[in-house]
């Protein structure tokens, strides 16, 4: 790819990052005012989410382009606010002036503010968004209602002023239910049928989400192909109170998956240090796209785990030498890893050693594998055999069902399988026994279809607290480990990426944190994970580093979950005041049905 192309505008603007210099300078701007945070925010979203390894660009320079996008969003963050304009306060804005005005019958001063009159294409496009964001500022919702009655009294559905507000004729001027009548139980029952119900497509349910301050509705999930219920949605929705205590959170079962992952991402390591110091490599071998070709097919783009220990890559380097090579096919050169030989001798090596043993256990542990559904034939035939004693048809001696349990113990755990009872527990459910009977046969086990993933949750994730969840995935054994680890964890619960198959503790946390920032404007998750981070001299020399950063976590999370909550069951009533204002509809229906709308009952 030549320079000219590189500048053509389907790549992103990448002039922000091009230095750490540019990069801090642009921070320094937007903290002073001078750029606007969301206008930053989408170029460098833009530049992280880039598929940069499609080109021909110099993946070395895209790597940093990428780091300082991702730098610059974390410094900007919680800029914005609630400015609609940044250089300008809400009770400073224009449109406190306008409104008065157009309410007393003067409309020409709103209808040109709202239209764009005189602004570029682009601006003029963001102005009716920014009117209905001004009108959903908690101080001015009274002044909401005042111009939706004048608008629709005057015949000014038409008006640039009505087609903002997305007026229809048949709009009621009041709506039939109010915040208070709403229970906190039908709000989250409202929010599962728009995203459940196929009454609607893609579009409806995002408009029908509830909408953060900036009017919009929650991007993370919301803005997703396909909105879905998330796990740690659900989790939020259904429970009143934060439980620390409760087995509630999963993780993925550690075994020969992680292991392969493990493996390949050392490779990897080795291949990129040797390409690097550009050793051993054939010009082709040194292509741009190399890195990433060989990352998307080794499926190491997909796992969500820490660096790996320093001690264990300096072992695998040690012992393993990686080949590498390339293939001419139809559609290009194709490259991926050859033969690697040493493993053998590495794994001995670690197994053999009981520090470099937790180190790799640890590390296993990191590795999130979600979605693959699937168990190992030998542990398949231990729990099918166990079944078909005790779930016999036929009668079965005493004796031989106990000696089944005996047998059975020996292939425990099993997912979150963890002794016999919970075995006898899992089978006693008619539904989860038949799913596990009707597993699609693989190569080397049974995948769980998709249908079936709900009922047999139990095979594939360990269940437990929510710190014995994290210190399993992230914990540190010294106290400079630790502070590491906590560090990658601050990192991890701003990534704003959610698991949609199963509850991760790390994804209620995260998710807390935004609504909270969204909904109500605060930011106190934000300093509880930033205290999180700060150690004492006395916990490092106590030993206590992981200890006392994860109890401040949890405890940040119990003492704000409730009062965060409710902000985003607020937003679901506002949904659900305004949707009472259409005359017919499925919301309206639904809300007939469940004695939401009563009429004076």
């Amino acid at each position: 790819m030549n320079w000219q192309t590189m500048l053509k505008s389907e790549l992103p603007d990448t002039m922000f990052v091009a230095t750490d210099d540019m990069k801090d300078r642009i921070v320094q701007e937007v903290k002073e005012g001078k750029r606007k945070p969301r206008t930053v925010k989408t170029k460098m979203n833009r530049v992280v989410n880039f598929d940069w390894g499609a080109t021909d660009f110099p993946e070395k320079m895209a790597l940093e382009f990428v780091e300082r996008a991702k730098e610059i969003l974390t410094e900007i963050k919680n800029l914005g606010g609630y400015n609609i304009d940044t250089d300008k306060k809400m009770e400073e804005h224009v449109l406190n002036e306008l409104i008065p005005k157009y309410l007393q019958g003067d409309h020409e001063g709103l209808e040109s503010w709202v239209d764009g009159e005189g602004l570029q294409r682009s601006e003029k496009y963001a102005r009716k968004g920014r009117f209905r964001t001004f009108l959903a500022y908690p101080t001015n919702k009274g002044m909401k209602q005042k111009i939706f009655v004048y608008v629709k009294n005057n015949n000014l559905l038409d008006s640039e002023v009505g087609k903002a507000l997305k007026m229809s004729a048949d709009t009621l001027d009041e709506p039939r239910i109010t915040h208070a009548e709403i229970l906190n139980e039908k709000a989250v029952n409202f929010l599962k049928f728009i995203i459940h119900d196929n009454q609607f497509v893609g579009k409806e349910r995002k408009e029908l989400f509830p909408k953060t301050f900036e009017n919009k509705p929650l991007e993370s999930i919301a803005g997703r192909s396909t909105i879905r219920l998330l796990p740690a949605l659900g989790y939020i929705l259904d429970n009143e109170t934060f439980d620390m205590e409760k087995d509630d959170f999963s993780m993925d079962v550690s075994g020969k998956t992680q292991k392969n992952m493990a493996l390949r991402k050392l490779k990897f390591n080795q291949w990129k240090a040797r390409q690097r110091a550009g050793k051993d490599l054939k010009p082709s071998q040194q292509s741009e796209k190399g890195a990433e070709e060989i990352l998307a097919r080794e499926g190491m783009a997909e796992t969500i785990a820490t660096d790996v220990p320093k001690k264990l890559q300096t072992l695998f380097d040690k012992n393993v030498s990686v080949q590498f090579k390339s293939h001419h096919k139809r559609e290009g050169e194709r490259k991926e890893f050859g033969r690697a030989r040493g493993i053998d001798k590495f794994l001995e090596e670690v197994y053999s050693d009981k520090d470099l043993k937790t180190a790799w256990s640890d590390w296993l542990n990191t590795f999130d594998v979600a979605g693959k559904y699937k168990i190992s034939q030998d542990d398949y035939e231990a729990l099918e055999t166990w079944n078909s004693i005790h779930n016999s048809t036929e009668d079965v001696e005493k004796e031989q069902r106990r000696q089944a349990d005996i047998e059975l113990e020996e292939d425990l755990p099993i997912g979150a399988l963890t002794t016999v009872d919970k075995v006898k527990k899992f089978f006693r459910d008619s539904d989860k026994r038949d799913a596990f009977l009707n597993m699609k046969e693989i190569a080397d086990g049974r995948r769980a279809t998709p249908a079936l993933k709900p009922k047999l949750e139990e095979l594939f994730y360990q269940s437990g607290k929510a710190k014995d969840i994290i210190t399993s995935k992230y914990g540190g054994s010294t106290a400079l480990e630790s502070e590491e680890k906590l560090k990658n964890l601050s990192h991890l619960l701003q990534d704003e990426e959610y698991d949609s198959n199963r509850l991760r503790i790390e994804d209620v946390i995260e998710l807390l944190r935004e609504i909270e920032y969204e909904y109500k404007g605060g930011a106190k998750m934000n300093m509880v994970i930033s205290r999180m981070r700060q150690t004492t001299l006395e916990e490092k020399e106590s030993g206590s580093v992981w200890d006392k950063g994860i109890g401040i976590l949890l405890k940040g999370v119990e003492d704000n979950y409730k009062d965060i909550r409710m902000s985003f069951i607020k937003a679901i009533k506002d949904v659900m005041v305004e949707e009472s204002k259409k005359p017919d509809g499925p919301t309206v229906k639904w809300m007939e049905k469940e004695k939401v709308i009563t009429y004076g009952e």
